[in-house]
């Protein structure tokens, strides 16, 4: 799920941008099953800021360009944890370190006991990763209409296999604001400099090639269509773009909410009183 929503936020973000505010909106389903309901997901924009949220979810995303942090939401407890580069790198070099430590510590456990621990350090740490080296972004030539938009397609390919299918518009065809551009970019290189020590493990692999793909794409994903095995599995598409004033609180955090530690994508910590 948190993979799904890392490429719904991507495909949103890049979307569109104007001077005054833009929403948009978009749809996941999952395509194994034609009974599977769409869940609609809608982006604010406003020059270098952005919310993300999903519908009837319980949790939400703001990145504060101008400030370079992340706001993670959690409305279930009242919450939210702010993650800015600098600390979310720090955070992200201590997590290796101690990955490091632990599997040259492994190392010297008697055979029978190395592997157990091998698995165990896998499931909490997580297996160390870095951009596959059989990654592949190339075009098949197809063109697509999305959202009032042009498009082409471009395929991601790792091993051999088409991991990904996204429909690409330019940065000019989208008309996007340089600030909404830049803020953009910078989320997701910082994405790129803290996900291989922080995400659990079952995203890393796909996070970290993901978001080298969508670098190397330069333009607008407008639907990316996600494959196993030869087969989709889930697909996400803007649906609709317009020039619309975001909420005069759509970028603040909300009254009374508690401030928490960051910590590793997926794990817990305990509440701290907001500043």
């Amino acid at each position: 799920m948190i993979r799904r929503l890392a490429l719904a936020a991507l495909a949103c973000a890049l979307a569109h941008a104007a001077t005054a505010g833009t929403y948009i909106a978009a749809e996941s389903r999952d395509l194994r099953s034609a009974e599977a309901s769409s869940r609609t997901h809608v982006l604010w924009l406003e020059g270098p800021n952005l919310r993300l949220e999903a519908e009837a979810d319980e949790q939400s995303g703001i990145y504060r360009g101008d400030r370079d942090v992340v706001y993670w939401i959690d409305h279930r407890d009242k919450s939210y944890r702010p993650i800015d580069r600098a600390s979310a790198e720090g955070l992200a070099n201590g997590v290796s370190q101690a990955n490091t430590a632990a599997r040259r510590y492994i190392e010297m456990l008697p055979p029978a006991q190395r592997e157990a621990a091998r698995r165990m350090l896998d499931q909490t740490l997580g297996a160390p990763v870095a951009v596959s080296a059989d990654l592949q972004v190339k075009t098949t030539g197809a063109k697509e209409r999305i959202a009032d938009l042009p498009c082409a397609v471009w395929e991601v390919r790792r091993g051999g296999a088409r991991r990904a299918e996204v429909c690409r518009a330019s940065f000019d065809a989208a008309k996007i604001s340089d600030a909404s551009r830049a803020s953009v970019q910078a989320l997701v290189a910082t994405l790129r400099a803290v996900l291989p020590a922080l995400a659990p493990e079952q995203l890393r692999q796909d996070g970290v090639d993901a978001l080298q793909a969508f670098a190397s794409l330069d333009g607008v994903p407008l639907r990316v269509r996600l494959f196993e095995d030869g087969k989709p599995v889930w697909e996400t598409h803007v649906t609709r773009i317009e020039a619309r004033e975001p909420p005069a609180t759509a970028f603040a955090l909300p009254d009374g909410y508690a401030r928490k530690l960051p910590v590793p994508m997926g794990g817990s910590a305990q509440a701290a009183p907001a500043p």
